[in-house]
């Protein structure tokens, strides 16, 4: 077997650079070895970046580039993880997508500040979530996964949103964790039916989620069917705060029925709101 191939993109900022704190704590528990990614789009960013004027990108720009992000990544991981830095030109979304393909999971990190500075640079990671053809694990500077104690999955009851089960039971099976398993039953003017009765539905249908991806393993995965009148995203950024998760689990594709949150439409806002990591699968692209 293959080993598990981590791509690890920065952009040299303090939010960039800590994907290599978080990728090494992965290694560590899981195993795996990390490819830094650098993606510039154009020589005035290299300029920049290595402070010096430059009129095109020679071999040599390069090479300071990938030394430079061994030096990044080697504050944080020791040598035997890690494989050989990525530069490459493209746009930055464009370069990590296509780079992703080669890989198992790609680790991206956010500005964990609200506000402009984290909807900015968040932009990115936006658009990667929604074509990457591999997992994404998205972390912000208050993120911890080490140790992976208590995680939240999201469901919708759609086939969509239970594509992330399957990797959710691969750290379960490698990890002693506990699992929430949550499903946000909507109120409103516009709600039909009893709460009550929709609730005791939604906790039927969750016990036979938990027998189907984690049998055996049952005991670990805590169901529950919460009721909320909020967004998706207000609700699931509620339960982070309310809850010390290490790690949220979600899918990028969900079902439109009214009566239930639309978790497809939230996962871009999840990730700019929570603190937590969030480690997110998008079903049409992901096999």
């Amino acid at each position: 077997m293959n080993e598990f191939r981590i791509l690890a993109p920065t952009d040299f900022t303090d939010a960039g650079n800590l994907v290599y704190k978080t990728a090494a704590d992965y290694v560590s528990q899981f195993g795996g070895r990390v490819s830094p990614l650098y993606v510039y789009q154009d020589n005035r960013e290299v300029a920049a970046l290595l402070e010096e004027p430059l009129a095109e990108m020679k071999p040599e720009i390069a090479e300071k580039i990938h030394n430079k992000l061994r030096t990044v990544a080697l504050r944080y991981l020791d040598e035997e993880h890690l494989d050989e830095p990525i530069v490459m030109s493209h746009r930055p979304a464009n370069g990590i997508i296509e780079t992703a393909k080669d890989f198992d999971l790609v680790i991206m990190g956010t500005n964990a500040r609200s506000g402009l500075d984290r909807i900015m640079h968040s932009s990115v990671v936006k658009k990667v979530l929604s074509v990457c053809p591999r997992p994404v694990l998205v972390v912000t500077e208050k993120s911890s996964i080490k140790p992976l104690e208590k995680v939240l999955v999201l469901t919708d009851f759609s086939d969509n949103s239970t594509q992330v089960f399957m990797d959710l039971r691969y750290f379960m099976e490698r990890a002693n964790m506990e699992v929430n398993l949550v499903y946000f039953v909507q109120v409103g003017p516009f709600t039909v039916g009893n709460n009550n009765k929709n609730v005791e539905k939604a906790e039927k249908e969750l016990e036979i989620l938990k027998k189907r991806f984690f049998k055996g393993l049952e005991y670990r995965v805590k169901a529950e069917a919460l009721i909320t009148s909020v967004s998706a995203s207000e609700a699931i950024t509620n339960l982070t705060l309310t809850r010390n998760y290490s790690m949220l689990f979600m899918s990028t594709l969900g079902q439109s029925n009214l009566n239930n949150l639309m978790l497809g439409s939230t996962a871009a806002s999840v990730v700019r709101t929570v603190d937590c990591a969030c480690y997110v699968v998008n079903p049409k692209e992901y096999s």
